[in-house]
């Protein structure tokens, strides 16, 4: 999780991982640098896909009444 948290950091990204991986993992650090640059395009690839799903455009229905349950839809309609 920490290998995360240093990627989104915008001061070291993925240059402090091949740093202290090295000195942690030795010879196996290109593999655990791997494993961590895996999963965060892996969230950027689901991001991608909530937004564009997000911003599909829906026809508006004319006559017809929304029942709201939660404030938060109310204010995104």
């Amino acid at each position: 999780m920490m290998g995360v948290a240093a990627v989104l950091d915008p001061r070291k990204k993925i240059a402090v991982l091949d740093f202290w991986f090295h000195k942690l993992y030795g010879q196996d650090s290109g593999a655990q640098v791997s494993r961590i640059k895996e999963l965060c395009y892996g969230l950027l690839y689901d991001y991608q896909q909530m937004r564009l799903r997000d911003a599909q455009p829906t026809a508006p229905s004319i006559g017809t009444t929304t029942v709201v349950d939660d404030p938060e839809d109310e204010f995104d309609a």
